[in-house]
């Protein structure tokens, strides 16, 4: 008579056992899972680790000199905005004057007979000169 061959002790489960076990394969690598798992060297699993930690730390080297370099071009666009409100509110001042300047020129230039294009004053002597006159150089 064939001897029969042992079942699987796992609760439900038909298949045979194996040869130094009592357990299926199935169940076996459920039973004790570590021993299904693909292993490394410890040397590997070191040299993994430290490769790991420096790459990380690589990574956020590289993080935060993007978040330093956009806070620096944050920076940057703003002083532009402030410099260029700053210019145009320099440039509606200058408008404001350009009237009474211009207006102040012809009255003078009218004065003394000139071209207000072609006329200085000098505000320390208060002396107007025609600058058609100058001898170049």
């Amino acid at each position: 008579m064939a001897s029969k061959k042992p079942r699987c002790k796992s609760q439900g489960c038909r298949k045979a056992a194996g040869a130094d076990s009592i357990f299926c394969q199935l169940h076996e690598q459920a039973a004790h899972p570590e021993d299904a798992l693909m292993k490394c060297t410890r040397e590997e699993a070191l040299r993994f680790a430290a490769l790991d930690a420096e790459y990380r730390l690589k990574l956020q080297v590289v993080q935060t000199l993007e978040v330093q370099g956009d806070n620096a071009r944050m920076q940057y666009e703003a002083i532009c905005r402030k410099r260029a409100e700053e210019k145009t509110s320099a440039m509606r001042e200058a408008e404001r004057f350009r009237g009474e300047y211009e207006a102040l020129v012809r009255q003078i230039a009218q004065a003394h007979n000139l071209d207000p294009r072609k006329m200085t004053i000098d505000p320390e002597t208060c002396v107007v000169r025609d600058l058609r006159d100058a001898n170049p150089g």
